[in-house]
């Protein structure tokens, strides 16, 4: 039993040592960074200081819950102010202009109302099917669009690869979870690969900030 807490102790101090030097690395590389990835810097430092609460929280009072419904809102809004900025279809620009507050205000709704001090599993899995259309949409652009760079030489790619394989892993384990526990199955290997995808999710999006660069023409950003 000691050793699992340990084990789960060092994923913990991986995970947050990582959150934090991305959340450094963005600040630092913030005024060379395209219009898109000063976006989703920003993101970097909110979600570290959001971890940090919560652990404090489930330390003190036992209960972090809120922050995993506070977090959502500044995510889902610079995740997809990053594609706002990326995606070049004016159609998709105004659907991602209305689906910024539709989601918010689902977000309060959920935490005041539905999923009221319980974890934010409504609007995480919400927000991660918008993650996932935003990653295709942008691959779509990618692939049609004429560059001179591959394509692992473009920022947006690392950040569309990492939300799209955080969020299909997310479902993958929320709809095995169920089978897990009507089988009577030990659910740690299902907490340890959403563990293991969260480090690689921001040691992708770190990929991308070190990459980026503020030339408009050359990644095709506006």
């Amino acid at each position: 039993m000691m050793q699992e807490l340990k084990r789960l102790e060092a994923d913990y101090i991986v995970y947050m040592l990582l959150l934090l030097f991305t959340a450094i690395i963005s600040m630092i590389r913030y005024k060379r960074l395209t219009p898109a990835f000063k976006v989703t810097a920003i993101l970097m430092p909110i979600t570290f200081v959001d971890e940090t609460v919560a652990k404090v929280l489930a330390r003190t009072v036992h209960n972090n819950l809120i922050c995993s419904h506070i977090l959502r809102l500044f995510e889902f809004t610079l995740v997809s102010l990053t594609y706002y900025h990326f995606l070049e279809d004016e159609r998709i620009k105004k659907v991602i202009r209305v689906l910024i507050p539709v989601y918010c205000f689902f977000v309060i709704l959920n935490a005041v109302y539905i999923q009221r001090g319980k974890f934010a599993s409504n609007s995480i899995l919400i927000g991660l099917i918008a993650f996932i259309v935003y990653a295709i949409l942008s691959y779509k652009q990618l692939i049609l669009t004429s560059e001179e760079k591959s394509l692992t030489m473009q920022p947006i790619f690392w950040n569309s690869t990492a939300w799209l394989l955080f969020g299909s892993t997310v479902f993958l384990k929320f709809g095995l979870q169920n089978y897990f526990v009507a089988h009577h199955i030990n659910q740690d290997i299902l907490y340890d690969l959403l563990t293991y995808m969260n480090i690689l999710l921001y040691s992708l999006i770190l990929v991308a900030i070190l990459i980026d660069k503020n030339e408009k023409r050359r990644f095709g950003y506006q």
